[in-house]
């Protein structure tokens, strides 16, 4: 899949839809369960599909909301999305009530116009780096089907590496998104504490980070502000270098 700027562009330029590429996605998503593939636990294709049928009309009526509007991003299970059951990858909390309210960033997601596709896997509660699952299956990595994805974020990176989703939402606290990014071939990163709010959590603390395939460093440091737009979550700093910076780069 391309670059998120380049998806942007596709879209903005009429090159694509969103519902283009949430069909893509979804296919992909198809044949690698299809093959046994165990990146996503759930997913919400009729919720997905009707998202970017009206993030297309938004944009045929000239709104749109960031250059990640329309395109398809996957959710680790470890964060509340409103009407879904938070399991954090185990079977513990599979019949725990549903989250009544998204998390914060998964909040500020749908704010920017990003269409969530679905839960992806996880080491249960976070506990590994290696991404191991005994009850969803342990995803493998695309470079090496006999070899593990990383973790925690496993079927983040799977999801994004696999081109199923342009972007992954998942945690870190002691390398969960960077170590799947670096078994998967991605970029991946984790900002400072503080920097991305941590409402809607499962019950263990960790830090909201984006992931993906961005090719560059600015592509990164503009996807952190849509997580922490207009003022610092941390009281010490003042002003806030990454809610005050501006990409030197014309998105669309």
């Amino acid at each position: 899949m391309k670059s998120i700027v380049q998806l942007a562009h596709d879209l903005n330029t009429g090159l694509s839809t969103s519902r283009a590429l949430m069909e893509a996605a979804l296919e992909r998503i198809d044949a690698h369960r299809t093959s046994g593939g165990v990146a996503y636990i759930s997913v919400d294709a009729d919720a997905a599909r009707a998202a970017a049928a009206a993030s297309d009309r938004a944009r045929a009526a000239g709104r749109v909301a960031s250059p990640l509007a329309g395109l398809p991003v996957s959710i680790k299970d470890l964060f509340d999305v409103d009407g879904q059951i938070t399991a954090a990858g185990s079977r513990v909390l599979a019949d725990a009530s549903p989250a009544t309210a998204d998390a914060v960033a998964v909040s500020r997601l749908r704010a920017a116009g990003a269409i969530l596709l679905g839960r992806t896997n996880m080491s249960e509660f976070a506990f590994s780096g290696l991404g191991l699952n005994p009850h969803y299956g342990t995803p493998t990595t695309p470079l090496d089907g006999t070899r593990v994805a990383g973790g925690s974020s496993s079927g983040a990176a799977v999801s994004v590496a696999l081109d199923m989703a342009v972007a992954g939402l998942g945690t870190d606290t002691g390398g969960s998104i960077r170590i799947p990014s670096a078994f998967c071939g991605l970029t991946g990163f984790k900002p400072s504490a503080n920097r991305v709010p941590m409402g809607g959590h499962s019950r263990w603390p960790r830090v909201w980070i984006p992931s993906g395939r961005l090719h560059a460093v600015w592509v990164i440091a503009f996807c952190l502000t849509r997580f922490c737009p207009g003022k610092c979550l941390t009281t010490k700093s003042s002003p806030c270098p990454v809610c005050s910076w501006r990409s030197p780069v014309t998105m669309y």
